[in-house]
């Protein structure tokens, strides 16, 4: 009975041990747990972690798949293997993981994010990423496009709050001396503030998109809210422009010219101007 008990005892205390050192989930979709393999050896190390094992693998072209052991003697160990890898079989001890699983699971490149463990996202307008790094938000005055790995200032006479999708030109009557601004300034009244004077069209004569109080005073051009890019013409043909350019996000027509349509890097809507497409 003694050494029944003993032998009892025994058994328990393997088994806690054996519960402590084996995980009872798997780590990612790529691992395939209790499993070992023979042949297709390439190197075996101390790794210290699965992931590093992964990661070894990940950046050897012909390495196909790793067998990492999580317990027992040989924990901590990675075997690389080549193609020549076969014969499952099952352990315990260890757990394996397959290429192209293993690539898919690397961090996501400049513009990107990981949107699952195995799959990479663009990071939305506004934002951008670093290699491996989460997509986080333009400061006000900068602007990127989706995928981007970095922010854009707008540049001087321009500006753009955190609400707004796109840069957009000061208003005539304001003026930008910063190429980071969330706002313009108002000119001073005796520097172009007085914005009440207007052409035959009812347009301020103004300039738009100032970018100092010395250009307050310049009469360039009337306000067009939407930025002309080049001049005008048919709708099908400023849509066939638009298209093609990566900066465009719609057309406006003149409502009182004919066949007069831009490619438009803008979504704000003057009074002069219809949207007859949009990205």
């Amino acid at each position: 009975g003694k050494q029944w008990y003993q032998r009892r005892v025994r058994g328990l205390l393997v088994l806690s041990l054996l519960c402590t050192l084996l995980p009872l989930s798997l780590t990612s979709e790529c691992d395939r747990d209790n499993t070992n393999m023979w042949w297709g050896d390439i190197a075996n190390y101390h790794s210290g972690s699965l992931q590093a094992c992964k990661d070894a693998c990940r950046g050897m072209a012909h390495c196909q798949a790793i067998v990492y052991y999580k317990a027992g003697a040989g924990r901590g160990r990675c075997w690389l293997k080549n193609s020549g890898h076969h014969s499952p079989i099952h352990d315990t001890g260890a757990m394996a993981a397959f290429k192209p699983c293993i690539s898919r699971e690397a961090p996501c490149p400049g513009g990107q994010y990981k949107n699952t463990p195995t799959s990479c996202a663009q990071c939305p307008r506004n934002t951008y990423s670093g290699y491996g790094g989460a997509c986080v938000a333009c400061p006000a005055g900068t602007v990127s496009e989706p995928g981007s790995n970095k922010c854009h200032p707008c540049g001087v006479g321009r500006f753009r709050s955190t609400r707004m999708a796109h840069c957009m030109d000061c208003k005539p009557g304001s003026y930008s001396d910063q190429d980071r601004s969330d706002k313009c300034k108002p000119c001073p009244a005796d520097e172009g503030g007085d914005i009440s004077k207007r052409d035959a069209d009812d347009h301020p004569l103004r300039l738009s998109g100032a970018s100092s109080v010395t250009d307050c005073n310049y009469i360039i051009k009337p306000e067009c809210p939407w930025e002309l890019v080049t001049p005008g013409r048919s709708l099908a043909s400023a849509q066939a422009e638009c298209d093609q350019d990566s900066t465009c996000v719609g057309v406006a027509c003149h409502v009182t010219l004919q066949d007069h349509c831009v490619p438009a890097r803008s979504m704000e809507l003057g009074d002069s101007w219809n949207a007859q497409y949009l990205k």
